[in-house]
């Protein structure tokens, strides 16, 4: 039976959709391309008619994830100014909620370990987005160019160890320090 094109787009859409949750929630060795599908609620055998392999489909999925972030932060950026935002996404990226969802939460701390580690093939999309996230924060940083990249560079790398901390913590107490004290030197790098 065939499929109209729009159908088989709103199938890609679903595709990429959950592959990025999965792979942020489980890791990308840890998810199966059969995963995926049924989460996506396709046969696994309807794969191949819109990725040719699943570094393609990991490809896209990165880059979901990364324009999600990309795309609230810009957002947020024109409705509130750099500053506030900025502030708003170190607020939502150090919070309870982005700990206990790491399918919904940032790419760099779910999977820059595991395509590190893994192979070099998505580093590429990692390092586009972790550019672009980088623009976005030096905006909300005072001084030079230099010193904004510098300390958003600083901020960004604070935010991911404080992320990765907080989800690994054994107790709730430990999780909520790492958060707390991640806030606070955030602050610290933004002024």
């Amino acid at each position: 039976m065939r499929v109209s094109k729009q159908v088989m787009a709103e199938n890609n859409e679903k595709i990429v959709n959950e592959a990025s949750r999965l792979f942020r929630e489980n890791g990308i060795e840890a998810t199966s391309v059969a995963d995926v599908m049924g989460a996506a609620g396709l046969t696994h055998g309807g794969f191949y008619r819109h990725f040719a392999s699943k570094d393609e489909l990991t490809s896209a999925a990165i880059d979901k994830a990364f324009g999600e972030i990309i795309n609230r932060l810009k957002s947020d950026i024109a409705q509130q100014g750099a500053a506030k935002a900025v502030d708003g996404f170190v607020r939502y990226y150090l919070s309870e909620h982005h700990v206990n969802s790491p399918g919904n939460g940032c790419p760099i701390a779910a999977l820059g370990a595991e395509v590190d580690r893994q192979s070099k093939v998505h580093n590429r999309e990692i390092s586009r987005g972790s550019e672009q996230l980088l623009g976005l924060i030096a905006q909300a940083i005072e001084g030079t160019p230099e010193e904004a990249r510098t300390k958003a560079t600083g901020l960004l790398a604070l935010l991911v160890g404080s992320l990765v901390l907080a989800r690994s913590a054994k107790s709730k107490r430990a999780m909520n320090e790492t958060l707390s004290s991640g806030h606070r030197l955030a602050k610290l790098c933004i002024t």
